[in-house]
């Protein structure tokens, strides 16, 4: 009698053990869902600032002595620039820092005491449907569908807020529900150079 009950309670015991890895495994392969948003390889916050072709690309000089116009370039589709004097350079995947460091290294063969800025030309995202500016709206830097919203200056009262539809430039959708991106900040999806949003109307 005694084995027997030693017997159940071992089983009991493999059961709740079991039970407790079934659980864990379940939260292990649970995604955030901020990740979920934002399209695990699609655009991120990781990469939304490095170079892409078709980027406008300025590059400025300043020094002591000399006098030379800033260069303004859209990147190529073999992914550069060609700056003058030192031909062409890989720009997309790179971060404005990391080409203005390669472009000082490169003009500092040239010239002395010369500066180089590198920096985007202008971004843009849009904004359409039940807004009440709707358009091209400048991307600023870290943005989101809730300012997003705000730069279109806010919903028309005929606005649908469940159903905000967001398209990346890589043609993948979104649909994004405002109040919940107000009560949960995973629910609010960034918004990044290039994406279509579309605030549809309601009919009832």
């Amino acid at each position: 009698m005694k084995q027997f009950r030693n017997m159940v309670k071992t089983g009991a015991a493999i059961l709740g053990v079991s039970a407790m890895v079934f659980l864990l495994a379940g939260c292990a392969t649970t995604q955030p869902q901020f990740d979920e948003l934002t399209g695990g390889s699609d655009t991120n916050r990781g990469n939304v600032e490095k170079f892409h072709d078709g980027d406008l690309v300025v590059v400025s000089f300043a020094g002591p002595t000399l006098d030379k116009k800033p260069h303004e370039e859209r990147i190529k589709d073999d992914h550069t620039i060609t700056p003058p004097d030192i031909g062409p350079v890989i720009a997309a995947g790179k971060t404005a820092g990391e080409l203005q460091k390669e472009l000082q290294a490169k003009y500092g063969e040239i010239f002395k005491n010369l500066t180089v800025t590198v920096k985007a030309g202008d971004r843009y995202y849009s904004i359409d449907g039940e807004v009440r500016q709707p358009g091209p709206k400048p991307y600023l830097g870290d943005t989101d569908v809730l300012r997003a919203i705000a730069a279109g200056g806010g919903f028309t009262e005929f606005a649908k807020k469940s159903k905000i539809l967001v398209t990346r430039k890589s043609g993948k959708k979104f649909t994004v529900d405002y109040e919940k991106a107000i009560e949960n900040s995973a629910e609010n999806l960034p918004i990044y150079p290039d994406d279509q949003i579309y605030v549809p109307r309601r009919f009832f």
